[in-house]
This record gives structure tokens, sequence and C-alpha cells, in this order.
């Protein structure tokens, strides 16, 4: 169900120049709307209270909409009773009603063919039995209903639902016309509404309602404003924003009390569930199929926390567990926390070979402060440690034909510090259509101890060789980003850009080399998915994990057209210039070599391909098709599906 966070900021906004207005005969134009006790199975009448709330509460269409809490009652859209509240109108006092009705009654048999419409014409089925007389109560019936091409459900057609009330209007306007010119006789209403953004309150009492002792705090820190401030309605209207942000509340409401003077302030809060168990299926042709598992527990050891953990379980498994806390003044300091670990197939690099079909077992730990910049972004630090083991998926010593240089057993772990920056202004998590997205990671790995076994086969004789010791301490830089630039309605140009950069510092004889055996951190580049680990970067063109590099440029253009609803059309293209030892990646960089991976200087690939996706209920579905030249090889791609 829509919990319509959105919906009601939208309704405050609108309804802002009378927020202080609670009887609703008061009004410059006297109100009432009906809804439905979902719990007591009555009808109640609003005509007091938030008119922002009582309008929201009368449109919550049961299974679509989630019901809204209103002095004490569980509220839902009052068409479960009657949908042309007429009778409710001559009781106010009305002398002359023109009613507008978009429902029209029950649908015929012929009409009921999903399954939405049948829900929807169970819902309203005991509003029917007053239906006819309501209608013929009124003085000028507006049958808006007989000109709809589209339904209930059919949210994004709202242009098309105002040309049919525009037509039905017109059949109407010469009963219309004739109302007018009686009514020339009696003096109208003059009201002038004030100005949202001159208005200034002053706050004199701040209470809240459905926040729990635990969270009460925080969500007043969170908030910011204290008795005795002066603030607008869209300075009231960011704090709000600043809650949500928290991830503690489903939704948060406010009304206003009083006048500019002397207000008081309330905040009304449904509060996320303290446990909550989720799951979600997926499935794509680099990764295979997965169920995954979500388990959040909050205000778990410390108040205003959350702790959760997630399972994928998957032919290449994923398992993730964080806990996150608020410290700090206002609460703008974050403490993270994070357990992440996952066993997959890819390919990797040892000693400027190229190996394939490698099962990489990752185990990482973090640990990091982060101070919230503003709503949009943080910066933070703290340490990670990472251990990577490396198999063969087959032993080579058991193959007829290996590769000159295969792995038997390698184990490798680094610990370091690391600074992160983040800024997020996109407004959707998938298919945004503005905004941008940046990430920037950089990390000191000063501890990496490494071990390894090989196999190497000559023509005339094949061994084993060991080796254990440390990795030259390394910096690396991770950056990812996209912008989001709106073209023309339903088609928006995608710039993205991601950087991979190692280099080895306070260097030492007697340890390894990062470039060559540091291949536990190397950046895996590939595929179309963005994966859990920050050094995984999308290339199209490449299948998932099939380049692994310690150096890496990479920038890339797409186009992302809607074509129908929740449909969209994204071409591509994509560069690359990747290399090892950074100082002949740095020195070979302008040679623009184009070839498939080479190890003793940079190398340039090029890709190109074409997604068609959907946005389902069960998640994005995607199809795409691309090429890389240098690769000589086309690439189906297909994916089902939230992931991890």
């Amino acid at each position: 169900m829509v919990v319509g966070q959105n919906i009601e900021e939208l309704l405050a906004s609108l309804f802002f120049p009378v927020n202080t207005i609670t009887n609703f005969d008061k009004l410059p134009t006297p109100f009432l709307c009906v809804a439905a006790d979902i719990v007591k199975g009555e009808p109640v009448v609003l005509r007091k209270g938030s008119l922002a709330s009582a309008v929201r509460a009368s449109m919550s269409i049961p299974t679509v909409f989630a019901p809204v809490r209103m002095e004490g009652r569980l509220l839902v859209d009052g068409g479960v009773y009657v949908n042309l509240p007429v009778e409710y109108c001559r009781q106010m006092g009305a002398d002359f009603i023109i009613a507008v009705d978009v429902g029209g009654g029950l649908m015929r048999e012929d009409e009921l063919t999903s399954a939405a419409q049948l829900l929807i014409q169970t819902t309203f089925l005991a509003s029917n039995l007053s239906y006819e007389k309501e209608r013929a109560n009124s003085d000028i019936f507006v049958d808006v209903f007989s000109h709809l091409k589209y339904g209930t459900m059919d949210f994004e057609q709202g242009a098309s639902m105002m040309q049919s009330g525009d037509t039905a209007v017109k059949a109407v306007m010469p009963q219309l016309v004739e109302l007018a010119n009686r009514l020339k006789k009696y003096p109208g209403r003059q009201w002038q509404p004030a100005s949202q953004r001159s208005l200034r309150y002053s706050l004199e009492k701040i209470t809240t309602e459905g926040i729990s002792k635990l969270n009460q705090d925080l969500a007043l820190e969170k908030f910011g404003w204290r008795v005795g401030d002066r603030v607008t309605n869209s300075q009231i209207s960011n704090s709000v924003h600043n809650l949500l942000g928290t991830r503690l509340f489903d939704k948060i409401s406010y009304t206003i009390d009083g006048d500019t003077a002397s207000t008081a302030l309330t905040l009304r809060a449904t509060e996320k569930p303290t446990n909550a168990v989720k799951f979600a299926v997926h499935f794509d042709t680099d990764r295979g199929a997965g169920l995954i598992l979500n388990f959040t527990k909050r205000n778990w050891l410390l108040r205003s926390s959350r702790l959760v953990g997630t399972l994928d379980l998957a032919e290449n498994p994923k398992a993730r567990l964080n806990y996150f806390y608020y410290t700090g003044n206002k609460s703008r300091w974050w403490h993270h926390t994070e357990v992440y670990a996952e066993r997959l197939l890819m390919n990797t690099y040892i000693e400027g070979t190229p190996i394939p079909n490698i099962l990489n077992r990752y185990l990482g730990i973090s640990t990091q402060l982060n101070q919230s910049i503003n709503k949009e972004s943080f910066w933070g630090f703290g340490l990670l440690w990472q251990n990577t083991q490396l198999k063969p998926k087959v032993d080579p010593r058991t193959e007829s034909s290996p590769d000159p240089i295969e792995i038997i057993e390698y184990n490798f772990q680094t610990l370091g510090a690391k600074l992160q920056y983040q800024i997020n202004t996109t407004d959707l998590v998938y298919f945004p259509t503005r905004g941008k997205w940046i990430s920037i990671e950089a990390k000191a790995n000063f501890s990496n101890p490494f071990d390894a076994q090989l196999y190497f086969t000559f023509p005339d004789t094949t061994f084993n060789t060991f080796q254990s010791g440390r990795v030259q301490p390394y910096l690396r830089f991770n950056l990812r980003a996209q912008r989001n630039i709106e073209i023309r309605k339903g088609v928006v140009l995608q710039i993205v850009g991601q950087i991979g950069l190692t280099q080895e510092v306070f260097t030492s004889e007697n340890k390894y080399s990062a470039y060559t055996v540091g291949a536990g951190d190397f950046i895996s580049v590939g595929g179309q998915l963005q994966r859990p680990r920050p050094n995984s970067f999308v290339f199209m063109g490449l299948k998932d994990g099939e380049l692994a590099v310690p150096q890496v440029f990479m920038g890339g253009v797409k186009v992302q057209t809607e074509i129908a609803k929740n449909t969209y059309l994204t071409p591509a293209i994509n560069l690359l210039a990747a290399g090892h030892d950074a100082k002949d990646f740095w020195s070979t960089l302008t040679d623009f070599h184009f070839s498939e991976e080479v190890n003793d200087s940079a190398f340039y690939q090029f890709g190109f391909g074409l997604t068609a996706s959907y946005m389902s209920l069960l998640g994005p579905i995607q199809v795409s098709v691309s090429k890389d030249p240098q690769v000589d090889k086309v690439r189906g791609f297909f994916s089902i599906g939230f992931n991890l």
C-alpha cells in the first residue's frame, strides 16, 4: 500500500494558507468530507481538525493507500459507504447542490477484466446502495464518469481525466450559467490568502504524536527547531525530510494551531516496525538466481539504532550485517559498522597473467564515523579489514591442458584507514530523471599479509611454487558518479564516470608488489548491475568481473527514454583505460593502445549496447545486448528483481 508521505506533503502545502483553521465551517468555503472507520465499520463525517489529514483520510482507497489515524480512529475512503455524499451537504444547510460524479456506480460484468477492477468493485459495493438516491437529490449533476477513458488506478492519466471533466462541464454549462445569473444579486465572499513564503511562525509549543520515547530525543534533535524559533512552512517541510532520512518513520506530518505570533506545532509520525522481515527473489545471467532475506531490528542496544541483516541465498551467495546509530550534537553524527561476505566466480590476475574461473571468497569488516553535511550528503572516516581467498573452480593439476600460470590457493588480507564522501540528489533510485550521485572513497592499506600456491606449466615440466610475505602498503582511490539531465519529458541524458587508482607507498624490497599479487583487492570491471563492493565497476560490453585491474579510468553516456509507462529503452556507450603498474600506466596512458588486457602498459577498451527495461512489482527487469570490439564478443544479459 502507498503510505502517502508525498501526498500529505502536497496537501499540507496546498492548504497552508488556511492551516490555522480547524473548524471546516469557518473556511472561506464551508467544507466537509466523508471517511469510513475501518475498525468500527461506520461512516465518519470530518468537519474539524487538520484539513490536510481529513482530505488524505477521505481518499484512502482500501488496499491502495494506507489508512489514516485521526482522533483514535483508523480511517479509509468514505466511498466505502457513500461515494456521492449529497445528503451530508443538505445537512450542512446547502440550498443548491452541484454533484460531480467520477465513479458512475458499479462496473458492468464485461468491464470486470482484472484483479484490480474486481477489488475496486468489491470495495465500493455498499456505496452503490445509496448512489441513485444521492444522485437524484442533487440540483445539477455533472456526469464526468461517462466521458472517462481511464479508471481509478490510472494515476498517470491526469491530463486526460481533466479533459473529461471539461467535457462534462460543457454538457451542463447552460444550467451553470443560469445559476450564476441568479446568484449575481447576492454578494460574493471576499478572502485574500496569505503568502506561504511570507509567514513566519513563532513556535510557542512543540508536541509529538506517534513517536515512542526511544525515538523522541532523536526526532526533536533532527527536527532542529526549538520553542521560541521563528520558522516558515518551507523550513518545517525541510526538517520533516531530515526526520524521514533517519529511516525510523514510515510517515511524518505536522499541523499548526494558532496565529503567527503564538503557534503550537504538532508532529505526527508513524514509526517503522521495531522488527521487520522482508524477502525478495532475483535472477541475472551473470550471477544466477537467488532469494534475499532481510531482517531489521530497531532500537537494539542503543536508542535510535538499527540492526540490519541481509542474506542472499544464491548460486553466488552474499551476506551483510550492519549496525547503525546516531550520536553527537543534533544527531548529525552517526556510526556505522558492517560485515559483508560473498562467494562468487570471477576472473583475476596474478604476476602479469589473467586467470579465469576463480572462486573468490571475500570477507570485509568496516567501522566508520560519519557526519551529515545536509540531507543529501555526508562524509566519514574509519577502518576497513578485508580477507580474500581465491581458489580455482577446478584443480588445475587434474586438467590435461592447464594455463601457463594457475592458482592452487591464494590468501590476501588488508587493514587500513579510509575516508568517504557521498552526495545523492537523484529523484529516483531506479531510472532517475534528474540529479546527481557521487561517491568518493580513499583508502590507505598499511598491513597486507599474503600467501599463495601457484601452479606453473611449461612445455617440458610443471611445478608448484609457494609464496608468503607482505604486500607493499598502497593507497586506493575510488570514484563513482552519475549525472542525470532531463532533455525533455521522458528522455534523460545520463553521464557516468568511474575511477579506480592504486599507488604503492613506502616500498620495501622484501615485500611483494600490490600491482602483481594484490589481486584480492583489484577493481572488478564489467556487467551492468552495481554490486555491493566499492571495487565493482559496471561496463557495457564486458561480463560481470571479466576484467580485474588495479588502475582504471572509465566514462560513458546513456540516453534513457521512457517509451511507455515504466518501460525504458537505453542505448549506451562507454570507454575505459586500464593498467597494472602505476608507473607503466601513467607513462603509456596517452599511447591510446586499444586491445585486450596487457600487463606492461595502459590499454583501452570501448563498449556499446542497448538495454530494454521495465519497472515491475518484483523489481527492475532488464534485457540488453552489448559488445566490446577489443574482446570481440557479443554479450547478452537478462535480470529481474532487486539485488543485495
